[in-house]
C-alpha cells in the first residue's frame, strides 16, 4: 500500500512546459500528453459511458454522453503525467472496490462471511487533488454554466509540496477526525474505519 514517489526522478530538467499544470517545478518535458481529467482507470470502472451536464460549453441543463477516449486535455506534460500514473492506478482500485461491495449487498444470501479491502486513504486524497486540478485546468468545471477557470484561481504549489511531501511527515492523526472514526453508516450497518499503521493511512473497508 506504499506510494512510490509522485514527482519526476532527478535531474531536474529545468524546462517549464507553458501548457502543464505543473510547470511550477522547473521539472518538465518538451512533450505534452492528452491526460484524461478523470483518470481513465476510474472511467472505465464506471463503465466507459460518463453523462455531463452543466457544461460551460453546452446549453443550460443539456446532458452530452462522452466516452472514455474523449475526456482527455493537453494539461500535463508526459513526464508528469507517468510520475502520477499510480495515483490513477490506486484510484481505479478503489473505485472497483466500492463496485464490488454495493454488488455483493445487492445479492439475497445468507453467507455471514466478511470480505476485507485494503486502499490507500492518502492515494485517494491525492487522486482527488489532481482530478480538481485537472478538470479545472481542462476547462470543464463549470458554476452556473460558466467555467470556473474564468473566475478563480488555483495554486498549484500546495498540490506539489503535498506530491513531494514523504508520508512520515504526516502528523500521527492526519486525516482522521476522532469523533467519526468509528462512525457507522446506518444503512449498511457497518463501520468505515480510519487507519494508521506505521508512516501510511490506509482506509479499510468491511
Amino acid at each position: 500500500m506504499r506510494l512510490p514517489g509522485l514527482l519526476p526522478l532527478a535531474p531536474l530538467t529545468g524546462y517549464a512546459h507553458p501548457r502543464c499544470y505543473l510547470a511550477p517545478t522547473n521539472d518538465c518535458c518538451p512533450t505534452i500528453s492528452s491526460e484524461h481529467f478523470i483518470s481513465k482507470t476510474v472511467l472505465e470502472a464506471m463503465g466507459g459511458q460518463i453523462e455531463f451536464c452543466g457544461l460551460p460549453f453546452k446549453n443550460p441543463g443539456e446532458v452530452v454522453t462522452y466516452g472514455i477516449n474523449s475526456l482527455v486535455s493537453n494539461i500535463l506534460c508526459v513526464r508528469h503525467n507517468t510520475a502520477l500514473s499510480p495515483l490513477d492506478e490506486a484510484a481505479g482500485r478503489i473505485f472497483r472496490v466500492i463496485q464490488e461491495i454495493c454488488l455483493d449487498l445487492k445479492k439475497n444470501s445468507l453467507s455471514r462471511k466478511r470480505k476485507w479491502f485494503l486502499v490507500s486513504g492518502e492515494a485517494f486524497e491525492l487522486w482527488g487533488l489532481k482530478t480538481l486540478f485537472g478538470l479545472f485546468h481542462a476547462k470543464v468545471a463549470s458554476n452556473q454554466g460558466q467555467s470556473v477557470v474564468q473566475t478563480h484561481t488555483l495554486d498549484v504549489n500546495h498540490f506539489i509540496t503535498a506530491l513531494g511531501r514523504p508520508l512520515t511527515d504526516l502528523p500521527a492523526d492526519a486525516g482522521i477526525d476522532p469523533a467519526i472514526e468509528q462512525q457507522t453508516d446506518q444503512h449498511l450497518g457497518r463501520p468505515v474505519e480510519a487507519l494508521n499503521q506505521r508512516d501510511e493511512i490506509l482506509a479499510v473497508l468491511r
